[in-house]
């Protein structure tokens, strides 16, 4: 088991898809081209420090476990052959 240091830090993953939007210049990712869709699209991974007394947070939460209640175990589990 790993134990961490600072438990107020988590990633956040943000998602960026802009393929086909000619609205705006893509400002997000600064490298090197690959000159196909995948240059319209990216995952941004960020070590950010929670604020857990800002309501703000607090509301964000409480969003998220709401949003994903239903999601976790609603298939029934196949046997794929491990032991519990």
């Amino acid at each position: 088991e790993v134990e961490m240091k600072n438990k107020s830090f988590a990633p956040v993953i943000t998602v960026f898809d802009h393929r086909g939007c000619a609205e705006h210049v893509n400002k997000e990712y600064t490298g090197p081209k690959s000159n196909d869709e995948n240059d319209e699209m990216l995952v941004k991974v960020k070590q950010t420090k929670l604020r857990r007394d800002d309501p703000k947070f607090v509301e964000l939460a409480d969003r998220i476990v709401q949003e994903t209640k239903g999601t976790f175990y609603q298939y029934p589990i196949r046997d794929v052959g491990y032991s519990k």
